[in-house]
């Protein structure tokens, strides 16, 4: 019989964690036990508690996360070559960084969505994982294919219980998903599939979250395009030494020139010697590209020097798409911190601080206006940039123009004048964001090169089946050679040391846009006798609905309860601001009611006119704020009528 030597120590406890393969939860295990060494073996299991979910991050950690991943898929995405290895590498990072609990991205095909790369816990679940995208068909109303069929972001605030996602309701809860999004992806201005986002949180993707979500999204299809374009100019290479072999020997037997065409994309996929050495091309350099690209026709000094220059371009295009997409994601960080810091309500700065951060919002505006000023040119020049042509009413848009530009008007000591208001409804064929953004260059650049008390108007005139719309200004103006060097890119004409902001690429890109929707740009100028900035469209048919006058249902609105306070709007397409005020002013039930004109002109006999006529204020857009409720105050300074 053997004696007992007392307790044997135990190993210290172990302080590893170990991963659960199921949840994903980290857990410790418990000390281990000590016993006798000539006692029985006694195995004890200890089963850990799950910690508890970690607190929601505050919105300045959620915001951060989100911007140290766009970073990291930024440099993802200038490194890609491989499709389906970019997604994985996307989806790894949206969960390595911590804001997402899963990520997926799929495409659509025979409508039909299918995940091709994924990241978070249970991978097997998304194997097989499809949707069907179209309308009435199973799950169709699920937020991933409402995203690719309305090529639109959706998110999905209470994933567990949201009737859409009703399908996966149990699988959420164990994954611990709480909400989602959906952004879609495209690729060649097409949407193709989709970047899928959940996180343990329920509405977590506010605005902010959201705008960088779709940035990670054009990110990809950035990508996806250039990735296209590289696999199709090694498709075409690999045509010419693969798919082709058999027609080398009679390529070389042939006397004459030789060439194969595709037709449907009219490049080039095989040539022989002869055409090589009459046209002065390598095989390589020709195999690709259209005969149009090469200059046939062109004397052989000029091809060369052709050829020479659209290297060039094309790599200096590159070079800019690269670097100005790199330069967004800092950008933005510091756009985001700087309005952080302005609206911060727990430690608000000083006034002398929200001045000077005010100065870097604006500086970092400028310069994120300028980087998409240059990624427009690049997506031109390297055919990327896509517009949705279809007819625009124009009224709408030229006050949104104007709206957009009165501020600037205002600071500079410019007046503003629209004189589209009160016109006949028109319509023209273009792209609505493309056209603002050319009319809203044409008036910040005739307010900036403008003197104080200058004028600047805006108008729309129909000729036959053209509409021209116009920016006239009484500033400097512009000699013939100055004209003649107005639309080169980077080009200030010699107003770069007056102390204007600009970048001189505005009007270059904006003749670029004109031609993409169909139309034309002119310029009229003098030195000192102002210019007239003209950009011509197709017109289209104004739809009915824009005829249709809607003054009967407004009056009677009026007159059935009667309000405190009417905003008349002086330039209504179907009537204007003061013959509402007639209609209304002289009628008992409105005896209590306080008219205000509120009009983009703000000329004072404008003010004057309106004040004669009977309303009771006069306030100038857009609405200066402080004003606003100065003159709410003032019209009913005991508060609204009960």
């Amino acid at each position: 019989m053997r004696r007992c030597r007392g307790p044997r120590a135990a190993p210290a406890p172990a302080t590893a964690r170990s991963k659960c393969g199921r949840c994903g939860r980290w857990a410790r295990p418990e000390p281990a036990k000590t016993r006798c060494a000539s006692a029985p073996a006694v195995v004890t299991l200890a089963i850990m508690p799950a910690p508890a979910p970690a607190p929601p991050l505050a919105p300045i950690e959620r915001i951060t996360a989100f911007y140290a991943a766009l970073s990291r898929t930024n440099h993802a995405i200038v490194r890609a070559t491989e499709r389906l290895a970019l997604c994985r590498e996307i989806c790894r990072i949206c969960v390595d960084t911590g804001h997402a609990r899963m990520a997926y991205i799929g495409f659509a095909h025979g409508g039909r969505f299918r995940a091709v790369a994924y990241a978070g816990p249970e991978p097997e679940q998304l194997s097989d994982f499809r949707i069907y995208v179209g309308p009435g068909a199973p799950q169709s109303d699920a937020p991933i294919a409402t995203a690719l069929r309305e090529e639109r972001i959706v998110v999905c605030d209470d994933f567990r219980n949201d009737p859409r996602t009703r399908t996966w309701h149990e699988l959420a809860r164990r994954l611990g998903v709480a909400s989602s999004i959906a952004a879609p992806v495209r690729e060649r201005g097409r949407v193709c599939g989709a970047l899928a986002l959940y996180v343990d949180s329920e509405r977590f993707f506010d605005a902010e979250i959201q705008r960088l979500v779709e940035e990670m999204s054009q990110g990809l299809s950035f990508a996806l395009d250039h990735i296209v374009r590289e696999q199709e100019h090694r498709r075409a290479i690999a045509e010419e030494h693969t798919g082709h072999e058999r027609f080398r020997r009679v390529f070389a037997a042939m006397p004459g020139y030789t060439s194969i065409t595709d037709v449907a994309t009219r490049t080039i996929v095989a040539v022989n010697a002869i055409v090589c050495r009459s046209y002065g091309y390598g095989r390589e350099e020709m195999i690709g590209r259209s005969w149009t690209e090469l200059g046939v026709g062109i004397p052989q000094e000029d091809r060369v020097r052709l050829g020479a220059a659209e290297a060039a371009s094309r790599a200096k295009t590159e070079f800019l798409s690269r670097v100005s997409h790199e330069l967004r994601t800092p950008l933005n960080a510091v756009l985001g911190f700087t309005e952080l810091m302005l609206e911060d309500i727990a430690e608000p700065p000083t006034p002398l601080q929200a001045q000077r951060l005010a100065i870097v919002r604006d500086a970092g505006w400028h310069l994120l206006n300028l980087i998409d000023d240059v990624l427009d040119i690049g997506r031109i020049e390297a055919g990327g940039l896509r517009v949705d042509i279809k007819p625009l009413v124009l009224q709408p848009l030229l006050d949104a123009v104007v709206s957009l530009t009165q501020t600037m008007a205002q600071r500079a000591g410019v007046t503003l004048r629209p004189r589209h208001a009160g016109r006949a409804p028109m319509a023209v064929f273009g792209d609505a964001l493309r056209l603002r953004q050319i009319l809203v260059n044409f008036v910040t650049n005739a307010i900036k090169y403008n003197r104080p008390g200058g004028q600047v108007s805006l108008d729309a005139m129909r000729e036959g089946a053209q509409v021209w719309l116009s920016v006239v200004d009484d500033g400097d103006g512009m000699s013939a050679k100055q004209q003649a060097s107005l639309f080169q890119p980077f080009n200030r004409l010699g107003r770069e040391h007056t102390g204007v902001q600009g970048s001189g690429i505005g009007l270059a890109l904006s003749r670029r846009l004109a031609e993409l929707m169909g139309g034309q740009i002119h310029v009229q100028s003098e030195a000192g006798g102002g210019t007239c900035m003209s950009v011509m469209l197709p017109a289209a048919e104004v739809p009915a609905e824009s005829r249709a006058a809607p003054q009967s249902r407004g009056l009677a609105a009026a007159r059935a309860g009667p309000p405190d306070l009417i905003l008349l709007d002086m330039q209504l397409p179907d009537m204007t601001g003061l013959d509402v005020l007639r209609a209304l002013k002289g009628e008992p039930q409105m005896s209590r009611t306080r008219f205000v004109g509120v009009s983009a002109n703000a000329m004072p006999e404008d003010v004057q006119r309106a004040l004669r006529a009977g309303v009771d204020d006069y306030w100038t857009k857009p609405l200066d704020f402080a004003v606003f409720t100065a003159g709410l105050q003032r019209l009913m300074p005991s508060g609204p009528a009960p």
